[in-house]
C-alpha cells in the first residue's frame, strides 16, 4: 500500500506500508517498471513509511524529497543510461481504422465532472453492450477494465487519446510501446481478448473500477482472441515487435538496513 502525497486525499502526509525500494525507487523517480534496473532483493526487502510533507508540495518536489530520502537512509546511488529494448510499435493496420472518433457528450445528471482541485475520482455509469458484455456508457469519459467468462479481459475507452492506449498497452506487455499512429483526435472503443504468454496477466494494471462482466448468451460460441489480434480485429490497430531506446534508472549501491529515524 503507497497513500498520500501530492495529487491525493491526503496531500501533507504519505503512508507506504510494505513497499520495496524497486517500488520507491519507481515512485521516486516516476519510472515505468522497465525502466528500472537494480539487485534482485531491491525487490524483496520490504519497509514502511509514514513520513508529512507541506501541503502544496508538487509532483516534482515531493519526487525530489523522495530521491533525498533514500540516498540519506539507504546511502543509495543510481546512474541514467539509455538502453534499448524490444518493445512495440502501435500503428494503424492495413484494413484502417475502426475505432469511433469520439463525439462531445455532455455528462449524465448522476455524473459529477472532475476538475483540478477534485478529491475524489469521477463517477463513471457503466451499461450493456450490444455484444452483451460491460462498457463505458455515454458521458463517462475514461479507461476501464472489467473480467470477462473464462479468464478474458475487456478494455472500455470513451473519449480517449491513443496516448492513453499505449499507456494501457505497457501494462500487460511489460514493454515499451511507441505511438506510430499519426492519429491526434479521441476515440471510443472496446477490446475484449485473453491473456497469453505475451500478455501474462499478473502484470495487469487496472485503469480504473474494476466490474464483473454480465455473462453474454454468445459467450461460448468461439474463443477470445489474444490482445494482438483484438486490437486488430477490434480496433484497426497492430503491435509490431522493434528495438526501442529506453531511459533507464539502474540503482548502483543501496544499504539493506536503512539509517535509522
Amino acid at each position: 500500500m503507497m497513500r498520500g502525497g501530492p495529487g491525493t486525499a491526503s496531500p501533507g502526509q504519505i503512508d507506504y506500508s510494505n513497499a520495496s525500494l524497486k517500488q520507491l525507487v519507481i515512485r521516486a523517480y516516476n519510472l515505468k517498471p522497465y525502466q528500472f534496473s537494480g539487485p534482485a532483493w531491491l525487490d524483496t526487502v520490504k519497509f514502511d513509511i509514514v513520513a508529512r510533507i507541506p501541503a502544496a508540495t508538487t509532483q516534482e518536489q515531493f519526487e525530489a524529497m523522495l530521491q533525498n530520502l533514500l540516498v540519506d537512509r539507504f546511502s543509495m546511488t543510481v546512474r541514467r543510461e539509455t538502453q534499448e529494448m524490444t518493445g512495440y510499435e502501435l500503428s494503424v493496420a492495413k484494413s484502417g481504422l475502426k475505432a469511433k472518433e469520439a463525439q462531445a457528450e455532455a455528462l449524465p445528471p448522476a455524473a459529477t465532472p472532475r476538475t483540478e482541485d477534485s478529491k475524489e475520482p469521477p463517477r463513471i455509469k457503466t451499461q450493456t453492450a450490444s455484444d452483451g458484455y460491460r462498457e463505458l456508457a455515454p458521458g463517462s469519459a475514461g479507461m476501464i477494465m472489467f473480467g470477462v467468462p473464462g479468464g478474458g479481459s475487456r478494455y472500455s475507452a470513451r473519449q480517449q487519446p491513443i496516448s492513453a492506449l499505449v499507456r494501457l498497452l505497457e501494462q500487460p506487455l511489460g514493454k515499451p510501446v511507441v505511438d506510430q499512429t499519426g492519429l491526434t483526435g479521441k476515440y471510443d472503443f472496446n477490446i475484449v481478448f485473453l491473456p497469453d504468454e505475451r500478455t501474462s496477466a499478473n502484470r495487469f494494471g487496472n485503469p480504473g473500477p474494476s466490474t464483473a462482466a454480465v455473462n453474454p448468451a454468445d459467450s461460448a460460441s468461439e474463443p477470445l482472441p489474444d490482445l494482438f489480434t483484438a486490437l486488430q480485429t477490434q480496433v484497426g490497430l497492430k503491435l509490431e515487435q522493434k528495438k526501442i531506446p529506453v531511459d533507464m534508472v539502474i540503482v548502483e549501491k543501496a544499504e539493506r538496513t536503512p539509517k535509522e529515524n
